[in-house]
């Protein structure tokens, strides 16, 4: 699916929707994943009162009680008892309930392991929103990956909906990590354009009980980061949910390290590169020698400097520079106009 036209020329877009969940937030875990879809205000009740009814015989779904089960093959958790035939067809019938609708999935899955290799800098600008400046060490998350496919989630949906309309994201409800999500939201939103000009008032967190397409997120989340942390998924379930809704998907990514490698190339801080991948120019050369360097490589070879007030700067040696905007040098994950991130791959399932 395309990119939605504006609804100036359509006129049947309102307020568009997006609900998303998280699959992976330890550091413990090989991936964390931040998943979900996006519509229109329309599409997503209609989806969401359909879900209502399907998902009554068994109550409310979770995916890490459905999917997982004990030795004798029986489900665990609030579905224990229940007869797995039955519990599975609710299931495929909520997969083809998401499928056949026009809700848009949206999602990534990043490599915890990659992640929390890079430099506290490199990591601190993968998961920030912010200019480069007296703040910047409170800046970030660098201690977690969660917040950059949180940053892409939300860039996107931006990105997503048309011109001149909002979106309005929910979240799963998320203690841990909701007050500096809401400051990073807030981030985007005052930065406008591609970051955030589309984004709606405030992020919402609620409840899978409350709002019922976080079922959905969940669905997709979980399977999302199942899919890029196993050699093999043998259940059909999960197996026809990914191919409906993950592989080839657009807007549903896996950053492995070779993603982040590439995406870096726009990091003014990177010092970190792996073998047979990008080669550091001269000024990446001088900070991996712990030099104190805010250039990054440009097209063509141009120098860009980073955003920095000129009576701070000393010039040592005048180089083929072009002073670059103020944004340019923040953290944005394509979906579609580079090749920072990969797109969810069926014949390459596993981060190992």
């Amino acid at each position: 699916m395309r990119k939605l036209t504006s609804a100036r020329e359509t006129g049947v877009f309102a307020m568009l929707k997006g609900f998303m969940d998280e699959s992976g937030i330890a550091i413990s875990d090989k991936a964390c994943a931040i998943a979900g879809f996006v519509g229109t205000e329309e599409e997503c009740d209609r989806v969401a009162e359909e879900w209502g009814k399907v998902v009554a015989p068994i109550g409310v779904f979770h995916a890490n009680e459905f999917f997982p089960r004990d030795d004798s093959g029986a489900l665990i958790g609030r579905y224990r008892g229940l007869k797995v035939s039955d519990v599975e067809s609710c299931v495929s019938d909520l997969v083809k309930l998401l499928s056949e609708s026009k809700l848009e999935p949206l999602g990534m899955a990043i490599d915890v392991r990659a992640f929390m290799f890079l430099q506290e800098d490199e990591r601190r600008w993968m998961t920030s929103a912010s200019l480069y400046g007296k703040s910047w060490p409170s800046q970030g998350a660098t201690k977690t990956p969660w917040f950059a496919p949180f940053h892409y989630c939300v860039t996107q949906a931006n990105q997503y909906a048309p011109v001149d309309e909002k979106v309005s994201l929910t979240f799963d409800r998320q203690d841990e990590f909701a007050g500096n999500a809401v400051k990073i939201y807030g981030e985007l939103k005052k930065l406008g354009g591609k970051w955030g000009e589309r984004l709606g008032e405030e992020i919402v967190f609620s409840t899978k009980d409350s709002a019922v397409l976080l079922q959905a997120a969940d669905l997709l989340a979980y399977l999302v980061n199942w899919a890029v942390t196993e050699q093999k998924i043998e259940n059909k379930i999960a197996l026809d949910a990914l191919n409906k809704l993950a592989y080839g998907r657009e807007y549903v990514r896996a950053m492995d390290t070779a993603a982040i490698d590439v995406h870096l190339r726009g990091c003014p801080f990177r010092s970190t590169f792996w073998q047979d991948m990008s080669n550091p120019d001269l000024f990446e050369h001088l900070r991996s020698k712990k030099q104190n360097v805010l250039a990054i490589k440009g097209a063509e070879g141009v120098y860009l400097t980073h955003h920095i007030k000129s009576n701070r700067v000393r010039v040592v040696q005048e180089l083929n520079v072009e002073r670059a905007t103020a944004s340019d040098n923040l953290n944005l994950t394509e979906a579609r106009e580079d090749s920072t991130i990969t797109n969810l791959d069926p014949s390459k399932k596993s981060l190992d």
